[in-house]
Order: structure tokens, then sequence, then C-alpha cells
């Protein structure tokens, strides 16, 4: 049985955005989404993060939050609108052919719906802890090059 602190009892654990129920993603389901991340060409991460390397987009999301996710999904829409269509489906199990059709939820409905995923989900904390991480794994190699050490 999995441990439950204070801070989760207190997150909701879904929101209702334009009639669509946003819910916590089960780790699995979030891993599988990703996936579709691969399908993206490889400009897409040119135009959606300028001149960043991995720990600069790290920090950029940990300290930007939700500003920095609408910067990513609107250069994500202008440069691959399909696979950022489907990236969304499959983050917040709605299917892609209802986001599509709904003529009520237009580009700001999809913010919501991607505000109301970023919240529900927690996704800032995931930021902090990758770039920790990061930094983390990045020292360990640099003590192990410093020393001569190789693994």
């Amino acid at each position: 049985m999995s441990k439950v602190n204070s801070l989760d009892l207190s997150m909701p654990q879904s929101r209702t955005v334009r009639g669509y129920e946003i819910r916590r993603l089960p780790l699995g389901a979030f891993l599988q989404a990703l996936k579709l991340v691969e399908e993206f060409p490889p400009r897409m991460m040119e135009t959606v993060f300028p001149d960043m390397t991995l720990p600069e987009i790290l920090l950029a999301m940990s300290k930007n939050g939700t500003d920095m996710l609408w910067q990513t999904i609107v250069r994500a829409i202008m440069t691959v609108p399909e696979q950022t269509l489907k990236l969304v489906a499959r983050l917040t199990q709605i299917p892609v052919k209802e986001l599509n059709d709904d003529v009520n939820l237009g580009l700001d409905g999809l913010a919501e719906i991607a505000d109301a995923w970023y919240e529900v989900n927690r996704i800032e904390n995931f930021f902090v802890s990758a770039l920790g991480l990061y930094h983390k794994v990045r020292a360990q190699k640099g003590s192990q090059t410093t020393t001569g050490s190789s693994t």
C-alpha cells in the first residue's frame, strides 16, 4: 500500500474544464503518452525550445511553470499541430476526435485543459525533481572524470 501525505490529500484528483474531466494520470499512462514525443520531428524541439539545452528546459519549466507551458503549447501547435493534439489527448485521456471536433473548445479551451492537467498532475514538481536529478548525475559524472574512474 502506498503512503499518502496530507499534501496529496489536499490536492484535487480531477478538475472539470468545459465539460471534460481532467484526472490525475497514472504513471504508466503518462509514460505511454511520452512515447508520442518520439514521433515529433527533430525540428519541433528546435522550434519549441530554441537554443535551449536539457538543463535549461528543465530549469525554465521548474521556475516558470504555466508561463513556459503556454509558450510550449503555442509553439508546438504551430509546429506540429496533429502530434500536439494527439499528445494532449493521450495525457488527458480525451479522445483526439472529441478535441478536434468540439466547436466550443477552441485554442483557449485547449489551453484551459492543459492548465488543469498541469495542476492536477503536479507537473511542476516533476520538473523540479528532474532538474535536481540531472544536476546530481552531472556532478557524479564530473567527479568520475576528475578522479579518473570509468564505470
